[in-house]
């Protein structure tokens, strides 16, 4: 609309500092799902758990962390993890400093974003950018910033059986992987604030 006025625009994304958020995918554990937010509806986290048991049949050994502060549903997930039979291979973290993240960024196989309304997603970006491969509820600007099968894999309606088809390629196609994984890293490079401070 502005171009078709003769404005001059020039878009400048939200800034991301992401010094502490660098890549590194040397030891990571394998079959291993991460989940970073807080316990809350909006974020659905009964989504990755039930993701997790999902994934058991094929995937015996894995596992998944969920780090993030308890905004009333995490007794509720842990009922649950356990009714479905992998309490053993949740783990609880509960609140991480930010600027010790990237420990568990580097070191999980898959990142599962499972929120129900999304803006710019700053915590996807830092997940990105240490460059573990993300399997995203397709909302908010997620599609607009991020792209289907070259950065991210892309789900409908937080579907269980979606997410665990996607986690399925992941965990299984190492050269597809490092693939989303490289091209999340550069596109996260793009939001960081030391690229864009100059303009």
């Amino acid at each position: 609309m502005f171009k078709n006025e003769d404005f001059n625009i020039a878009y400048l994304p939200n800034p991301v500092r992401l010094e502490n958020f660098t890549y590194v995918r040397e030891e990571v554990k394998p079959h291993s799902l991460l989940w970073v937010r807080g316990f809350t509806s909006i974020y659905n986290p009964e989504v990755p758990i039930k993701v997790l048991a999902d994934l058991k049949t094929k995937f015996p050994h894995a596992t998944l962390t969920m780090i993030g502060p308890d905004r009333g549903l995490i007794k509720s997930c842990k009922i649950l993890a356990m009714e479905l039979g992998v309490s053993d291979d949740v783990f609880f973290i509960g609140s991480v400093p930010n600027n010790e993240l990237y420990t568990y960024y580097q070191n999980h196989s898959v990142y599962l974003n499972t929120t129900s309304y999304e803006s710019f997603g700053v915590a996807v970006i830092e997940a990105a950018s240490c460059g573990i491969p993300i399997v995203s509820n397709k909302v908010g600007e997620i599609p607009y910033l991020w792209e289907h099968k070259k950065n991210m894999l892309m789900v409908e309606n937080n579907n269980i059986e979606s997410y665990s088809e996607n986690v399925t390629i992941l965990f299984e196609n190492h050269t597809e992987a490092k693939r989303i994984s490289e091209n999340a890293r550069e596109k996260a490079l793009s939001f960081d604030w030391e690229i864009l401070k100059p303009m």
